[in-house]
C-alpha cells in the first residue's frame, strides 16, 4: 500500500481494490481470554497477567483478639487450673491484746478446660505443582489461605464459641467441638435494650468490671458501633488537622477512652459483625450451607405467649408481630430454615410473657445427626429479615424427636455485641497444645494432600472481669 488510506488534508482518501483486499487480511487482537475461542490475531497475542494475588476477602488486620491474647503452652487435652475466688471473710480482723486472730480460709475452685481441635485439609494436583503459575507457588498459596481459614475460626470462636452445643445426653448438653468464647464465658452481661453505645454507657460498663475487682483495659466492638461511638464525640470536639498539601482532615477516631477505671483501648473487630457465622447479625440461610448437614426439622410449632419471664417491651412496648425460622445444625453446617407454623401477635399485655417453641426433628434422620438448632426471628424491627437469636442443643435425635425452647427476648435480632474487660495473661489467655502445624496425608492419587491444624482452648480464669454487652442499637440516621 503506497498511499495512506486516509488523506487528512483532503478528507476521505481513495484506495484501490488490491489495497482493500490487503487490509481485510489484517489480524485482529480482540479481547477474547478463553484459549479455545481464540482465533485470528488473538491466537498469537501475549497475555499480560498481573502476578500479584489481589485479596478480596479478610486479611491479617481483621484479626484483633487473636493478635492481642496471650498464648501459653498446654500440656494435656484437659487443662485444669485453680481459681482464687476469695481471700477469706471480710468481717473481723481486729483482735484484743494478747488474743489469737480469727481463722479465715481462702476460697478456691478447680476448673477444667478441654482442648479443641481446628483444622483444614488442602489439596494440589501434581500437574498443578509442575505448572508455571502467575501468582505464587500453589502449595505456598494454599498454606497461607488455609492458615487464614483457621485464623478466622479462632477469631470468631473467641467471641461466639460455645462448647455446649452437642446434643443432650441424660438431660444435659454433651461437649461440642467448639471451645467457649466470651459470649459463653463472661458471667456478667449488660443489656443495652437497642440503645446505642455512648461514652456514658462505656463508663457504666467499666464500673461493672471495677465492682468485680477488675481493672478494665480493653473493649472489642464492631465497626458500626465504633462509628456511632465516634459520632457521639464529634459534636463535642470538632478536630480539623492541617495536612502537608494545605487540606484539612476532619473527624474523630477513638483508639482509647479514659474512664474512671483507667484507659480502655477501643478495638473494632470485624468478626463481631460478620453475618457469615453465628451472631445476632446472621440471617437465616435459604439453602443448606454445606455438605453432610442434618435434614431440616419436620415442623416448628409456635405456642401462645405465656408465663411472666419475657422482656419483649424493649423491642415493642405496645406489642408487635413475631415470626420464627429454625435450622438443624451439626459441625459441618446447617440446613435450610423451616418456617414456624404461625406468626405470633403480642398485645401490650403479652410483652412480659415468653413464646414457647417446639422443634420436631426429621422423621427419618440420616447419619448426619442434628446436634443443635439455630433459631431465627423476624419482628417489626428487622425489616422483614430473620436474624439469629439462639442456638439450642437437640434434646432428642430420634425420628420426630422434640426439642423445646422459650423465647424471652434475651437476644434482640439484628442488634450488635461488644465485650469489655481486663486483657492480661493471668485473666484471659489461649492455651495451645500445638502451634499451627502442617501434617502430610497419605497419597491416594496424583495429588498432594495435607492438613493444617492447631490445638488449643481459650481460658477465662475470672469470668466476672469481662462483660458481654448485648442488644446494642444504632444511632438514628
Amino acid at each position: 500500500m503506497n498511499n495512506p488510506l486516509f488523506q487528512f488534508n483532503e478528507g476521505f482518501g481513495m484506495s484501490s481494490v488490491e489495497e482493500l483486499a490487503a487490509l481485510q487480511k489484517a489480524l485482529y487482537a480482540g479481547y477474547e481470554v478463553n484459549p479455545l475461542a481464540m482465533t485470528d490475531g488473538a491466537a498469537i497475542r501475549a497475555e499480560d497477567v498481573d502476578n500479584t494475588l489481589h485479596i478480596t476477602t479478610y486479611r491479617d488486620e481483621h484479626f484483633r483478639i487473636w493478635n492481642d491474647i496471650a498464648k501459653i503452652p498446654a500440656y494435656s487435652t484437659a487443662e485444669q487450673y485453680i481459681r482464687l475466688t476469695g481471700y477469706g471473710t471480710a468481717e473481723g480482723g481486729f483482735m484484743g491484746e494478747g488474743m489469737l486472730p480469727s481463722e479465715t480460709t481462702s476460697q478456691l475452685e478447680r476448673q477444667v478446660a478441654f482442648v479443641k481441635y481446628i483444622g483444614t485439609r488442602r489439596r494440589v494436583t501434581h500437574p498443578m505443582m509442575m505448572s508455571r503459575t502467575y501468582a505464587t507457588d500453589p502449595v505456598t498459596m494454599e498454606n497461607r489461605n488455609g492458615a487464614m481459614v483457621i485464623a478466622r475460626q479462632l477469631e470468631w470462636s473467641m467471641f461466639y464459641g460455645n462448647s455446649k452445643l452437642g446434643h443432650e445426653v441424660g438431660g444435659r448438653p454433651s461437649e461440642g467441638l467448639e471451645f467457649d468464647g466470651l459470649w459463653s464465658l463472661a458471667e456478667v452481661e449488660v443489656d443495652m435494650r437497642n440503645k446505642p453505645l455512648t461514652e456514658r454507657a462505656v463508663n457504666s460498663i467499666a464500673q461493672v468490671v471495677l465492682d468485680n475487682y477488675g481493672m478494665p483495659n480493653q473493649m472489642y466492638l464492631d465497626y458500626a458501633t465504633w462509628q456511632d461511638l465516634n459520632t457521639t464525640f464529634f459534636p463535642k470536639e470538632k478536630i480539623l488537622l492541617p495536612t502537608n498539601d494545605g487540606e484539612y482532615t476532619a473527624g474523630v477516631k477513638i483508639g482509647s477512652m479514659v474512664t474512671q477505671a483507667g484507659t480502655i483501648r477501643v478495638s473494632p473487630a470485624f468478626f463481631l459483625q460478620s453475618p457469615d457465622l453465628r451472631s445476632p447479625l446472621r440471617e437465616c440461610p435459604l439453602t443448606n450451607t454445606n455438605l453432610d448437614v442434618p435434614l431440616p426439622p419436620s415442623a416448628v410449632t409456635i405456642g401462645a405467649p405465656t408465663g411472666a419471664d419475657g422482656d419483649f417491651a424493649k423491642s415493642f412496648p405496645s406489642g408487635g408481630i413475631v415470626s420464627y425460622k429454625v435450622t438443624a445444625c451439626n459441625f459441618n453446617g446447617e440446613s435450610a430454615g423451616v418456617l414456624g407454623n404461625v406468626d405470633v401477635t403480642l398485645a401490650s399485655g403479652d410483652v412480659t410473657k415468653h413464646i414457647p417453641i417446639t422443634i420436631t426433628n426429621a422423621a427419618s434422620p440420616t447419619t448426619n445427626n442434628v446436634e443443635y438448632y439455630n433459631i431465627y426471628r423476624k419482628d417489626d424491627n428487622t425489616d422483614g429479615k430473620y436474624y439469629w437469636i439462639a442456638s439450642v442443643p437437640c434434646q432428642d435425635q430420634s425420628g420426630s424427636g422434640l426439642t423445646n425452647w422459650n423465647d424471652t427476648n434475651s437476644v434482640m435480632p439484628g442488634t450488635r455485641v461488644a465485650f469489655l474487660g481486663e486483657m492480661v495473661p493471668d485473666i484471659i489467655h489461649f492455651r495451645q497444645l500445638s502451634p499451627l502445624m502442617k501434617i502430610d496425608l497419605a497419597q491416594i492419587d496424583t495429588s498432594y494432600r495435607w492438613a493444617l491444624v492447631i490445638y488449643g482452648v481459650m481460658v477465662l480464669t475470672t469470668p466476672r472481669k469481662w462483660v458481654k454487652v448485648k442488644n446494642i442499637g444504632r444511632l438514628a440516621a
